[in-house]
């Protein structure tokens, strides 16, 4: 026959474990289960360059040089395994991971004005190289098509090229297309803000082009900003209120998903859009937001962190007070890398932070 005492000291045990699972910045979690312990301050920092991103729910990529040899490692944040998978002696530059994690784009500057782009698959095997003349380069994953990826190369008077490499047939491929930072619509289309080339504009029209015929369409007008992820489409626009933005999310055909308004932050010649990051197949999308109203450098009173649902069309607020700084999440939605390098992670289960780099952490 079970005691009433130690019934009650569990109970107690198990309310006091749960409340510390809040932090002083962060609103209070409700009950779940426990995740995993993440652990803090295990990647050394000497050397440290950044975190690129997640590889899975519980692996990161991880960059950092050290004698002049750059290395990306696998890194499980609940283990601190690590396993290097690449190696350059050339200059750094970045790395993204495509949508599907399949593979892993590496971008080296051997020399001026020049580029290396590098392919490889998770465990490091190079799929493609290409050397590209350049000042600078953009790129965008094809997440409807994986192994596409849409490159555009700059030279120093900003003049431009976009291309279509095609990692599978190791083929890069020019496109004639009037503006330079353009997203995938789907496998067959193309969608980007026409902006206009001689004046300033806080605004653009948003258009559609089809890679079948060249056909353009115009799907949205006044846009400060987009963003096309896979289940749905984002824009934001300035509503009647000034300072006051809508952001609307559409289905991939066309219907009306959900719409939500937050203040902007002013900036000398547009609008601040804080960091945000979609949790793609779950319609989780989290967003900073300003707690104040007015410009971007006068700005004192911080951001909050929000969740928005797409399809219920519900928010709540994660954290109150938090560094304006980017963030990436994991497929599942448990976690999300945060800041500058992202070299802090954000438990959405537990809501507080965790730092990853100490100067005593794992050996490289």
């Amino acid at each position: 026959m079970w005691n009433k005492a130690a019934i009650a000291g569990g109970i107690i045990g198990i309310m006091a474990i749960l409340s510390a699972c809040t932090s002083s910045e962060g609103v209070k979690a409700p009950h779940k289960e426990p995740e995993k312990s993440i652990l803090a301050e295990n990647l050394e920092e000497e050397g440290f360059v950044e975190n690129v991103g997640w590889l899975s729910d519980s692996e990161i990529l991880t960059v950092a040089t050290k004698n002049e040899t750059t290395r990306l490692r696998k890194y499980n944040i609940y283990t601190g395994s690590q396993k290097t998978i690449f190696e350059t002696g050339s200059s750094y530059v970045t790395s993204s991971i495509s949508p599907d994690k399949k593979s892993i784009y590496v971008q080296t500057s051997p020399g001026s004005y020049l580029a290396t782009v590098t392919y490889l698959d998770p465990e490091g095997r190079s799929i493609f190289e290409q050397d590209i003349p350049s000042y600078d380069l953009s790129f965008e994953w094809n997440a409807f098509a994986p192994g596409e990826m849409l490159l555009t190369s700059f030279a120093e008077d900003w003049s431009y090229e976009v291309s279509l490499v095609d990692i599978n047939k190791k083929s890069v491929s020019p496109l004639d297309i009037d503006q330079p930072f353009v997203q995938w619509k789907s496998d067959d289309a193309l969608i980007f803000q026409d902006w206009p080339t001689e004046d300033i504009a806080l605004t653009a029209p948003l258009v559609e082009r089809s890679l079948l015929d060249g056909k353009q369409t115009i799907i949205a007008e006044n846009l400060i900003h987009f963003n096309q992820f896979s289940d749905s489409l984002m824009t934001i626009k300035e509503t009647d209120e000034k300072g006051v933005f809508q952001y609307h999310f559409l289905s991939p055909e066309g219907d009306e998903q959900s719409t939500f308004t937050q203040s902007l932050l002013s900036r000398y010649s547009d609008w601040l859009v804080p960091y945000y990051d979609m949790i793609e197949g779950k319609g989780r999308f989290l967003t900073f937001a300003a707690n104040g109203r007015g410009a971007a450098d006068t700005d004192s009173e911080g951001f909050s962190l929000k969740e928005w649902e797409v399809f219920s069309g519900k928010e709540k607020v994660l954290f109150t007070n938090l560094p304006l700084e980017p963030l990436t999440c994991a497929p599942k939605g448990n976690a999300c890398l945060y800041g500058n390098q992202l070299e802090k992670v954000i438990s959405l289960v537990n809501r507080n932070i965790i730092p990853l780099l100490s100067v005593k952490g794992a050996q490289l």
